[in-house]
């Protein structure tokens, strides 16, 4: 296996993706801090909808880019238990 699958699969030499975000509750991951520009849901969303494009690209997959990078981003967090 290469390193990029060995990354995509957790199996490399960073540490396994499930043990970083292992300890972040919901209320952590939508939270507003001052002076930041994103939450940490925002951000792994933008990741994410960046590795699925790459992958996509990588098995021929004729995938547009966005016009704007920001646009890769969600547009409002999505609903939660009790805020519906």
């Amino acid at each position: 296996m290469n390193e990029l699958a060995q990354a995509l699969t957790g199996d490399s030499g960073a540490a396994p993706t499930v043990h970083i975000v292992k300890g972040l509750n919901e209320e952590l991951v939508h939270r507003v801090v001052p002076n930041v520009t994103h939450t940490i849901y925002e951000e792994l969303w933008y990741l994410a909808f960046w590795q699925q494009v790459s992958l996509d690209w990588i098995r021929g997959v004729e995938t547009p880019s966005p016009h704007n990078p920001l646009m890769a981003f969600p547009l409002k967090p999505p609903r939660r238990a009790g805020n519906i």
